[in-house]
């Protein structure tokens, strides 16, 4: 097949390109991650959210995270987030 001069640059062009696209970067670690076990509980729930916090927690719990009071400075800060408009309720740790 003859292919112009301009075409075998661009598909070389395009070669180097997808290439260069695909390459990535990855770290790798050997240690495992330190998680905390255990959640701080918020002080303030909203009321529109009161009925859906306790399963939540029932979810958190059923994969071996407490939540409540603690001490430790890596624990996590649960949060309840709620906003009046229509867009989506948002919870995070």
């Amino acid at each position: 097949m003859n292919v112009p001069r301009w075409g075998q640059l661009c598909l070389l062009l395009f070669a180097s390109l997808a290439v260069a696209a695909c390459s990535t970067t990855g770290y790798g670690t050997k240690t495992s991650p330190q998680i905390p076990r255990v959640i701080r509980a918020p002080s303030e729930i909203s009321p529109e959210l009161v009925p859906h916090a306790a399963r939540f927690v029932e979810l958190l719990q059923a994969k071996g995270i407490s939540v409540g009071r603690t001490d430790d400075p890596r624990a996590l800060d649960m949060i309840f987030e709620f906003k009046q408009n229509i867009t989506p309720t948002k919870s995070a740790i």
